[in-house]
């Protein structure tokens, strides 16, 4: 696992089959080693902090704090296709997100996308040819049976004209298998090749069930990327909402399309 630091101690993954292309800029952030670099604005979290640890990030990768967008996520299935008008929405202030937007698709260079998690899936799609595109996904369960993943890999087709099995898709630190315990009220919407029995309720693979929604869309296996690192038991590197509460800091999954060279 290559994880890569900035000044502050803040803390980077990116998805190796993504990093070779020159007009894609991405990185999924992390926990510092203090316990910092939360990028989240909302649930009474410290903004200025979070606001300086995106700018950290995006500084890293090329891009412009001033013009991230950032969707208003409410767990659900809505994608929005970010044009130049959107620029800067959400960036310092969570009253200017794009409303309950989980998911963001862009095709216009220099324009920062992001979305924010705490065990929920962070799903990057990327198309290169025949117009380059890309799109981020908050994917937990609820989006996931809202289908918001074949939602997005319909939407970058149609704005790049490319086809499904050219997409490119990384599925960001999550929640994993053997963490994450479901009841019947969740378990009933999942694929059942995504679940096992554990004494009175389910294991729940968030994951499998992504990489499933992916191929199912149309996606070739080889073409999908996952970070195997569980957020729920690697305190050190993550932040999680099952294992930490309501005050749990953000992880957030940043990407750009830039010009080659």
């Amino acid at each position: 696992m290559n994880i890569q630091t900035a000044r502050g101690e803040h803390r980077w993954l990116q998805f190796e089959s993504l990093i070779g292309f020159p007009n894609l800029r991405h990185l999924f952030s992390l926990r510092s080693e203090s316990g910092g670099g939360n990028i989240s604005l909302s649930g009474g979290r410290d903004q200025a902090k979070a606001i300086e640890s995106r700018a950290t990030f995006l500084s890293a990768m090329g891009a412009n704090p001033s013009c991230l967008v950032v969707g208003g996520q409410v767990h659900g299935s809505d994608i929005q296709i970010v044009r130049e008008a959107e620029k800067g929405k959400g960036a310092t202030s969570p009253e200017t997100v794009l409303f309950e937007t989980d998911g963001l698709l862009t095709t216009v260079p220099h324009l920062p996308l992001m979305t924010a998690v705490g065990d929920c899936g962070a799903v990057l799609l990327f198309v290169e040819k025949p117009k380059p595109g890309i799109a981020v996904l908050h994917a937990g369960w609820r989006g996931l049976v809202g289908k918001i993943l074949p939602k997005a890999v319909h939407l970058l087709c149609e704005e790049t004209g490319a086809q499904p099995k050219s997409v490119l898709a990384g599925i960001g630190p999550c929640i994993a298998f053997d963490s994450f315990q479901v009841q019947e009220d969740v378990a009933r919407f999942a694929p059942k090749t995504c679940l096992e029995e554990y004494k009175d309720r389910f294991l729940l693979n968030l994951p499998g069930w992504a990489q499933l929604q992916l191929e199912e869309a149309g996606l070739l296996p080889s073409n999908i990327e996952g970070i195997l690192l569980d957020t729920f038991v690697n305190e050190e590197l993550c932040f999680s909402h099952r294992r930490q509460g309501p005050p749990a800091g953000r992880m957030g999954l940043f990407a750009m399309l830039s010009e080659p060279g």
